[in-house]
């Protein structure tokens, strides 16, 4: 809803809208929204000086990239499960290969197989080796 004043609010179809900044009952429906959430952003969005909309915009965007870059366990799980061989060893270039295509944001090998050594998962074989335990 936006007032006369052209303040923006949102408000449920169950109350009589007023505008709550300024109380004006002379208002005028500008959209619907499904859910709370999208109704609060939107208001948000609408209310927001001009000069700080573009920098908000930014770092909402980059947030939003760097959360979708981030790896999953399923898909590390998956990686381990893929180099490891019949006998339960995993290689870590095998390791490394797979890591590699899910991006430049999937944690090294070797942190991976470190952290499982620490937690008592796995245990050197040899250089390249390691045995799940």
């Amino acid at each position: 809803m936006r007032c006369s004043s052209g303040h923006t609010f949102g408000f449920s179809s169950k109350a009589e809208p007023n505008c709550t900044i300024c109380g004006n009952s002379n208002i005028k429906k500008i959209r619907e929204f499904e859910t709370a959430e999208e109704l609060a952003l939107a208001v948000s969005k609408s209310n927001l000086p001009p000069e700080l909309a573009n920098q908000v915009k930014l770092k909402l965007e980059e947030s939003s990239m760097s959360n979708n870059s981030q790896v999953s366990k399923y898909q590390i799980n998956e990686c381990f499960n893929k180099s490891t061989n019949e006998l339960g060893q995993i290689n870590i270039e095998k390791l490394k290969i797979e890591l590699k295509k899910l991006g430049n944001y999937a944690p090294t090998a070797e942190q991976l197989i470190g952290q499982a050594e620490l937690e008592g998962e796995m245990i050197r074989i040899d250089d390249e080796n390691w045995e799940w335990i």
